[in-house]
């Protein structure tokens, strides 16, 4: 059992990388089980409404369970226990919950959202900053034209 802990980009992308992976170190025929747990209502809660049912489809498909509403609220010897009061007995747990850009952008004179995201366009340059760009935790990048980030 490997729990993973958020539910966005990095999340389920660990998340729909495990089963094939363990089965790989275990053996095809392994029962292997992979469960997301996001605080949201939903996966996928920066990503909108129109990508998640292929996202929950794909979760599905590989037999990736999730955890909605609730959080990881401690960690033991044997496993997690959420804010709903479930324990799930596992050895592993992979954190990707939160985001918040690495201490080193604080050096850019740039806009930044409430995470200390620095605010690019759709090219992942800095607004305002020329010649500079940022990726991954460091930028605040439009995923779509609907407003989500």
């Amino acid at each position: 059992t490997v729990v993973v802990a958020g539910g966005g980009f990095t999340g389920i992308e660990a998340a729909t990388e495990m089963p094939a992976r363990l089965r790989d170190i275990l053996g095809a025929t392994a029962k292997t089980r992979v469960i997301i747990v996001e605080r949201n209502n939903a996966i996928a809660p920066d990503m909108g409404a129109g990508p998640r049912p292929v996202i929950e489809d794909a979760l599905h498909r590989l037999g990736v369970e999730t955890r909605l509403g609730a959080g990881v609220a401690s960690l033991d010897q044997s496993g997690v226990t959420l804010s709903s009061g479930e324990h799930i007995e596992t050895e592993t747990v992979i954190w990707a919950a939160g985001i918040r850009a690495a201490p080193l952008t604080a050096q850019i004179p740039a806009e930044r959202d409430s995470f200390g995201r620095l605010l690019v366009d759709r090219c992942l340059q800095v607004t305002g900053v020329q010649r500079v760009f940022a990726a991954g935790d460091a930028a605040r990048a439009a995923c779509d034209d609907e407003g989500n980030y």
